[in-house]
């Protein structure tokens, strides 16, 4: 049970979740502040095309009103007419080069990066739906493996508490048996320690065995040379009886 609270295995499984949640979140944080910067930008590039349309519209009057000049020029008969017509039209010159460059980014530029922008918030945005869908499956799994954790620690605790009650059970059936067990051994102790000492016995010598041999000799041959004398009486006594001579006494 201790094991299965703090397993390695665990441990690096549950940083490994943990840490691809963190990068996931992390991730969408970016997402999301990169999407606010699009969509401020998307919203600036509309008010700069609705400030570059007044600013068309000014100078399409301008060219307008040069233009009006211009005719009143050539129809009045004024001595300085050429020199008012050559400022008009360097005015309108000029205009004219504006107008085209604005014009070029109102209808040119302007839409290619609004395009772009929409582009990019959309891609944004399914990149963002696609980290809220990792971070809800890892913080599923996570709550899975907790789950799956809870229940292995919870049908173990169980199978040790069986284990505990069939431990007692067999303490309590034993116990007698156990306590002469343990008698017998401590009157085993007790005469162990009532054992007298032993001396060990020095080896015979030599000059012993000798000893020994030699009376054994000896005794062998008197016993030997009494049974030879008893054997000739009796051969004696026999050889007598069968001849029917009493034997003097």
């Amino acid at each position: 049970l201790d094991a299965l609270n703090d397993s390695a295995l665990i441990r690096v499984e549950d940083a490994r979740l943990h840490a691809d949640i963190a990068e996931a979140k992390t991730q969408r944080a970016s997402l999301i502040e990169g999407g606010k910067l699009l969509t401020t930008r998307l919203s600036n590039l509309a008010e700069e095309e609705a400030a570059l349309r007044i600013s068309v519209e000014r100078l399409n009057r301008d060219l307008d009103k040069a233009q009006q000049s211009t005719t009143s020029a050539v129809q009045a008969n004024e001595s300085n007419k050429v020199v008012t017509l050559m400022l008009i039209e360097s005015s309108m010159q000029q205009k004219l080069v504006r107008l085209e460059r604005l014009e070029q980014r109102l209808y040119a530029d302007y839409p290619k990066e609004r395009a772009n922008l929409i582009g990019m918030i959309t891609d944004n945005q399914r990149l963002q739906a696609e980290q809220e869908s990792k971070i809800a499956l890892l913080e599923l799994q996570t709550d899975r493996v907790a789950a799956v954790r809870k229940r292995d620690k919870e049908a173990l605790a169980s199978e040790i508490s069986l284990y505990k009650v069939k431990l007692e059970q067999l303490a309590r059936e034993y116990a007698s048996e156990i306590e002469g067990k343990k008698n017998s051994l401590d009157a085993l102790k007790n005469a162990l320690h009532q054992v007298t000492e032993t001396r060990l016995l020095e080896a015979p010598t030599k000059a012993d065995v000798s000893k020994m041999g030699l009376i054994s000799m000896t005794l062998l041959a008197t016993v030997l040379g009494l049974m030879l004398g008893l054997f000739a009486a009796f051969l004696a006594e026999f050889r007598d009886k069968a001849r029917g001579v009493p034997r003097a006494h």
